[in-house]
């Protein structure tokens, strides 16, 4: 009987063939004492490009993730404004490519697969179903039924707002890209399927100065709906580097 060396590194004898043809001491490859050493290093380095710090990481090595006290430090941590910033412009870079949308409509349909053969009720909406969803819900969020409905806002636009040659300007002086996300307006047309919107820095809709008024898109002019002192700064300084 030939005598087999473990071949991850830990210099047992190997009682185990997998079907790669290595050997291993251990039934199960995790359960070599030079892989945990290598998954507990990888992990370590990962969790400290994470933004982990070296005493979390303590607790979690002696104590382990199922602790509560630990579990409930994890949950507390929340990301920064930039953090978020650079998820979002991510995640909008990779949903404009053609692959991974050929990718989210094969998944979507490999589920609807999956849930006939199980079964499952499946509604496909139909713009029939989409019209009659929206007849129910007309008029249950508006005014004061709106979770985003904010007390004496000025809802009013000036005069000028609503002139086509003067927002043109504005997107001409943008270059016709979304000063937050980097999108064009015509690529967000074929992707999007809708315009730009003009934002008013101050939120003040009367308040038409150049200064105050700079172009995003939908989604990005949404989130400026929510942490307003944030975008305040963060578009003020942008309108700055525009027209400087």
């Amino acid at each position: 009987m030939n005598l087999h060396i473990c071949d991850y590194g830990c210099g047992k004898e190997a009682k185990f063939q997998f079907k790669n043809g290595k050997w291993c001491c251990s039934e199960n490859i995790h359960s070599c004492q030079t892989t945990k050493n290598l998954i507990s290093k990888n992990t370590k380095t990962g969790m400290i490009k994470k933004g982990y710090t070296s005493q979390i990481i303590s607790e979690l090595t002696k104590k382990g993730m199922n602790n509560p006290e630990v579990i409930k430090k994890l949950k507390n941590r929340k990301h920064t404004n930039e953090t978020k910033i650079q998820i979002s412009l991510k995640t909008k870079e990779a949903m404009s490519r053609p692959e991974i949308k050929e990718k989210i409509i094969r998944t979507n349909q490999r589920i609807a697969k999956q849930r006939k053969i199980r079964g499952d009720i499946f509604i496909i909406m139909t713009p029939e179903i989409k019209r009659k969803i929206s007849i129910t819900r007309t008029g249950k969020c508006c005014g004061k039924n709106n979770p985003n409905y904010i007390e004496n806002l000025e809802r009013e636009y000036c005069q000028i707002f609503s002139d086509k040659d003067f927002r043109n300007m504005i997107f001409e002086r943008d270059h016709h890209t979304c000063k937050h996300c980097g999108i064009t307006r015509m690529l967000n047309l074929i992707v999007n399927k809708y315009n730009f919107c003009i934002h008013h820095i101050d939120y003040n809709k009367k308040n038409c100065d150049i200064y105050n008024l700079i172009t995003l898109c939908l989604s990005c002019n949404l989130k400026a709906n929510y942490n307003r002192n944030f975008w305040k700064d963060f578009y003020n300084k942008k309108i700055q580097e525009i027209l400087s």
